[in-house]
């Protein structure tokens, strides 16, 4: 027996008192599935489109609030408030994984990545400009201090030799260093020009 063929644009799944439940079908020339709750409104949505595959899922209302996409540079996994807007995205890139978390006007607010192979966690202000720095390289931990300009102010990090703490002005020049080390602590101190005071 030859096997059977049914074509249709869309299929419809109701249940015994008529509500839609699930649909099958094309949107925009795109192959959708949406499944549907008691009160027929969509919940969760499969769809694919020319960028891609999406899964997305809805709350109550039909606000988007979780998504998974595979785009070219990789999947996303976003979540949304209920408003729709994005607070928190999972991205998986081709050159490392990172977690971002976003303001209430789309802006970069923290993210925290893997960059060649090393952990990075930063904090931006309300622009979007990182202020605060905190990393772990293959010389050991570091985190950084920047001002409005993206100067970077106050440095902290632990080497192999012990701590050291660093200052610098408005021009980034070096001002004052605090170290600690195997002899004792020692702070020098330079003038505006970054050479060391007598």
């Amino acid at each position: 027996m030859s096997p059977k063929v049914v074509r249709a644009n869309e299929f419809i799944l109701e249940n015994e008192k008529g509500k839609s439940r699930a649909s099958l079908g094309l949107s925009s020339d795109e192959p959708r599935l949406s499944f549907f709750d008691a009160q027929g409104e969509p919940r969760a949505t499969l769809r694919l489109g020319s960028d891609g595959p999406e899964l997305t899922f809805q709350d109550e209302t039909g606000k988007h609030r979780v998504s998974l996409v595979l785009r070219s540079g990789g999947p996303i996994l976003t979540f949304r408030d209920a408003e729709s807007e994005v607070l928190a995205s999972l991205i998986l890139g081709s050159r490392s994984p990172g977690l971002v978390f976003q303001g209430e006007n789309g802006e970069t607010r923290a993210m925290l990545t893997l960059a060649s192979e090393d952990p990075m966690l930063t904090f931006n202000d309300e622009n979007g400009e990182t202020r605060v720095l905190l990393a772990l390289g293959a010389d050991g931990p570091v985190l950084i201090f920047r001002d409005d300009n993206g100067e970077h102010r106050v440095t902290l990090k632990l080497g192999s030799d012990g701590p050291e703490l660093v200052f610098r002005d408005e021009e980034g020049e070096l001002r004052a260093i605090l170290t600690l080390d195997s002899d004792g602590p020692e702070l020098f101190f330079f003038d505006e020009n970054g050479e060391p005071h007598a």
